[in-house]
């Protein structure tokens, strides 16, 4: 029977893979109607997948089809694939949160359950960084999209908080991962990794605003760092006391600052629904966020309040003594918080991945954002978030090709300095192709190289990824908007701000674009002198 069914799927996989030859499939819609007949003609008890049919594709034809097959084309619109690298359990120096599931004794991260997405892969892997990102990588490359350009992220709690010795190793072991060879020490792996077939472009970690002071910002500097992820969660003092989060509001302003004008990115963390506040509150803390000049974080993360088995706050929800908000008041808290997002930041998420027989109380649907951007609608606005405004996320027939680039800029002050924030977009449905983001650092910047400097924090050009050294005319990246942007901002920060150097946060596998550019190496950034 197994030989059978065996036969049954190579003769299905050879029909669809002979009408794709053959050009007869130019869309999903007919490559859907060929697996359907090759389920029925062989017979199969099921659809192939794309990925099986990528597989029998002769090599030198895959990247044909590569655009057809993709599975998730969306996970890698914005520009890079994303690989999540889980640390190993370390119990949080200040204790655990009310909220918090998971940590050693469950045998998982601080605050992760063992069926949280990628967990399954780290457990398997004992945690191994290399094991992970391999695992990870691997699966994209199966699945039709292109590897060449990375983010990784250290998720698993405040990783600067656990031993240094293990810090070095695993990040070690995520350039391994990414080079597919061992380094004997970190500067050797990121050595490779500028050169490597899978480049670092970004490299993210978590952390609870008190460990964000400067020492440790410039530890994760030397790791390649260029995103912080900070666990904000409320703007109330009360509250952050009620769930032992260990740290207070003005930590949360401190952590910006510092991260900010060494050149980081920040995403801010936030938990509406936390014990101690109600819609009102919440409302006001994430309105405060953006219109508060100590706070405007680039990036944010919502995650509403669950109550998962096994917390304290479980306890409290089972005695009574806590409510978590339902669907709808989320939903509508959430839609009337987009009313204020500014043009320069993007939302990330809003909502946990924790599977929903986990979930004790609170909001179980797994399409929170759909809900919250049709309740915007029904509103009659628009968010202005980037993510809501990507190019590479456009429904199709939304672009009109009439439509032109305009470049647009807009400065803002945040935690003591002053922002520079310049997009491409189009001008009549406002669909950003690429940004950067400049800053003026505050007088309170600890780094040497901050003299006299501005510095660029982010530059992005949306669009599906674009293997690197080569170009795509259906692709929106490498079409020199990048290098466009850069040049726009040095007139700023020399004709303006009065620096002499441009300083770049470069993630480790992006130098040698700068270096093409004219920068060179500076610490841990690169930096060009402005005439």
């Amino acid at each position: 029977m197994t030989e059978e069914l065996l036969s049954a799927s190579n003769r299905a996989r050879s029909f669809v893979v002979e009408r794709l030859l053959s050009n007869r499939i130019s869309s999903r819609r007919e490559l859907d109607r060929a697996k359907g007949e090759a389920s029925r003609l062989f017979p199969l008890n099921r659809y192939l997948s794309n990925a099986e049919i990528l597989a029998a594709l002769p090599p030198d034809r895959r990247k044909t089809f590569g655009d057809l097959l993709r599975v998730h084309p969306r996970r890698s619109a914005s520009g890079i694939v994303v690989v999540t690298a889980f640390s190993a359990p370390f119990a949080c120096p200040h204790g655990t949160c009310t909220f918090c599931p998971g940590g050693p004794r469950e045998g998982t991260p601080q605050s992760y359950v063992r069926e949280s997405p990628g967990m399954k892969a780290a457990l398997l892997s004992d945690f191994d960084p290399r094991g992970q990102v391999r695992t990870s990588l691997e699966k994209y490359a199966s699945n039709g999209h292109d590897i060449s350009k990375v983010e990784a992220i250290i998720e698993g709690g405040t990783f600067i908080a656990v031993p240094l010795d293990y810090q070095l190793a695993f990040v070690r072991g995520v350039f391994d991962g990414l080079n597919g060879s061992d380094s004997t020490s970190l500067g050797e792996a990121q050595g490779r990794n500028e050169v490597a077939k899978s480049r670092c472009v970004g490299l993210t970690l978590e952390s609870k605003p008190d460990w964000c002071e400067p020492e440790q910002i410039d530890t994760m500097l030397v790791y390649g760092v260029t995103r912080l992820e900070i666990g904000v969660q409320s703007l109330r003092d009360e509250v952050l006391a009620q769930s032992n989060r260990g740290h207070t509001a003005d930590d949360s302003i401190r952590a910006f600052r510092a991260a900010r004008d060494a050149g980081l990115k920040v995403t801010a963390h936030m938990m509406p629904g936390l014990p101690g506040a109600d819609p009102q509150s919440d409302l006001e803390d994430l309105e405060r966020l953006f219109s508060d000049e100590a706070l405007r974080p680039d990036m944010m993360k919502v995650y509403p309040t669950l109550v998962v088995g096994g917390t304290s706050l479980a306890r409290q929800f089972e005695a009574g003594r806590y409510t978590p908000y339902d669907l709808e008041t989320t939903v509508e808290l959430l839609s009337e918080m987009k009313r204020f997002v500014p043009r320069w930041h993007r939302i990330m998420r809003i909502q946990r991945e924790i599977p929903a027989h986990e979930i004790l109380g609170g909001v179980r649907s797994g399409n929170l954002r759909e809900l919250v951007l049709r309740r915007v609608e029904e509103k009659g606005f628009a968010c202005n978030c980037i993510r809501c405004r990507e190019v590479a996320l456009a429904d199709a027939g939304e672009m009109d090709e009439e439509d032109e680039l305009v470049l647009r800029r807009e400065d803002y002050a945040a935690s003591g300095g002053e922002e520079v924030f310049c997009s491409y977009e189009y001008g009549r449905s406002g669909r950003v192709a690429a940004f950067v983001r400049m800053r003026h650092p505050s007088p309170a910047a600890h780094r040497a190289e901050m003299e006299s400097s501005c510095i660029v924090r982010e530059l992005k050009v949306y669009g599906r990824v674009v293997p690197l050294g080569s170009r795509s005319d259906k692709a929106w990246q490498h079409r020199g908007l990048g290098r466009s942007l850069i040049g726009e901002v040095e007139k700023v920060a020399g004709e303006e701000l009065g620096a002499k150097r441009m300083v770049v946060t470069s993630a480790v596998g992006t130098r040698n674009y700068y270096r093409a550019l004219g920068y060179e190496r500076l610490g841990p950034y690169m930096a060009k002198a402005l005439r």
